[in-house]
């Protein structure tokens, strides 16, 4: 994969739209954000996590950089951490943040996942 700074474009996906993860390629992209927050209905959140940790491997091997926009931290944010993240990820988008703390406790889920 070649460096990823600077990163010049970063196509946002809904994590529950697979269809939409399978047009990518073929656009030149320098990174794509899994998203996880706004863009999936609360009904699509569990299974797009899992979605979204399968689709860093894909983007991986085509020499995008995969990053992950999570929910806020009181929204389920580090379940999403845990459950999405896998080896490949870029980094993590947290939304809404109020204050420090959020971004120890995500630092602390981010100690604990798969990467």
């Amino acid at each position: 994969m070649t460096t990823m700074w600077p990163i010049r474009s970063m196509l946002f996906v809904p994590a529950h739209r697979p269809d939409f993860l399978a047009k990518v390629g073929r656009f030149k992209l320098d990174s794509v954000v899994l998203d996880l927050e706004d863009a999936v209905p609360p009904e699509h959140k569990r299974a797009a996590r899992g979605q979204a940790r399968d689709a860093i491997g894909v983007l991986t091997g085509q020499g995008i950089h995969p990053f992950i926009r999570i929910n806020a931290i009181d929204q389920d944010g580090i379940a999403d951490v845990l459950a999405s993240t896998a080896p490949g990820l870029a980094g993590i988008m947290l939304p809404k943040a109020t204050h420090a703390d959020e971004i120890r406790e995500l630092d602390q889920a981010l100690s604990h996942s798969p990467l």
